[in-house]
């Protein structure tokens, strides 16, 4: 292993399908093997190699706990802290070096945790194109992978539900879909945003727009929390974003429905109250402007996309 690392050796992931069952192993640099049943392609990472490696499949990253860098060969390093996400493509070669004094003897003693959500080639494909058509080949040929850092409470409940499954024996397919299609959402709506060009009450009213009780509140109330006149609220928030307060605020809306979206038991009229849109049929109407179809057409794409996933892996196997 030595010899292999002295000649700049660059070990490459690999993500296999095991069965006719959403089984899947990990083998790492030919030394290491790890087993993911029932399409629970998660990871809770805590001892970090520290080694350019690269993979053969999509890999998010998602800081839980503590500092860290992000390193590329051909780049300077990226900080990340609590909340940063990575969306690491196929042909990415990094590496990630925590703020660690020393290794971790366990998981409880580390002062830094992330999280790993492995994306098989050919289901990203299916999310890309569920949203657009040329998504896939955008992602893929970008300068840098894309990136972004989501609020604490979005952390908290992606975190919340991928440990939810933690142990159990059930099926994570389909809300492994559901999981990549959110975070690809978010970090696509941040790409519109530099926080650096911004105001400090434009960053904190982006940061307030994450959480739900106060994006679905009424446009008045929202200007009233900013502290400053409507006019200039306005005039300045279209200044710096290039959208009116209200063309925000319906996005944001919409892209935080893609997730209740994936909860089949919360009828799209439910979704449209608790929101807080006028009526079931704004909803739909404002939704289709941005992503080009409605939220039925979303939801039944959705799980299209886990039924056609599921059967590709099936005839793989055969």
């Amino acid at each position: 292993m030595k010899d292999v690392k002295k000649q700049n050796y660059i070990p490459v992931y690999t993500l296999q399908k095991l069965n006719d069952q959403p089984d899947y192993s990990l083998l790492i640099d030919n030394d290491y093997r790890f087993f993911f049943k029932k399409g629970n392609l998660t990871n809770i990472v805590w001892h970090v190699t520290q080694e350019y490696h690269s993979h053969n499949f999509w890999e998010i990253c998602l800081v839980i706990k503590g500092n860290s860098l992000q390193r590329f060969p051909d780049r300077a390093p990226k900080p990340m802290e609590p909340g940063s996400v990575y969306l690491l493509r196929p042909h990415d070669v990094h590496c990630i070096s925590p703020d660690q004094i020393k290794k971790p003897s366990s998981m409880e003693t580390s002062n830094y945790i992330h999280r790993d959500i492995y994306i098989p080639t050919e289901k990203m494909k299916q999310v890309c194109g569920a949203l657009r058509e040329d998504l896939y080949d955008e992602l893929l040929n970008a300068n840098e992978p894309l990136n972004a850092a989501i609020s604490h409470s979005e952390t908290k409940h992606l975190e919340s539900l991928l440990n939810s499954y933690t142990g159990k024996d059930e099926d994570f397919s389909f809300m492994h879909t559901v999981v990549v299609s959110h975070i690809l959402c978010m970090l696509l709506e941040r790409r519109q945003y530099n926080k650096a060009e911004y105001p400090e009450w434009i960053n904190t009213l982006l940061a307030n727009m994450n959480r739900e009780e106060f994006m679905t509140k009424d446009i008045q109330e929202i200007i009233r929390s900013i502290g400053y006149n409507q006019s200039y609220v306005c005039r300045q928030f279209k200044k710096f974003t290039s959208q009116t307060l209200t063309d925000y605020i319906h996005f944001r809306k919409c892209s935080y429905s893609t997730s209740l979206l994936s909860n089949f038991d919360i009828p799209i009229s439910k979704i449209s109250y608790r929101l807080n849109f006028s009526d079931q049929s704004a909803y739909t109407r404002i939704f289709k402007s941005f992503y080009r179809i409605t939220p039925g057409q979303w939801r039944k794409r959705l799980l299209e996309t886990s039924k056609t996933n599921q059967t590709s892996e099936c005839t793989q196997d055969n």
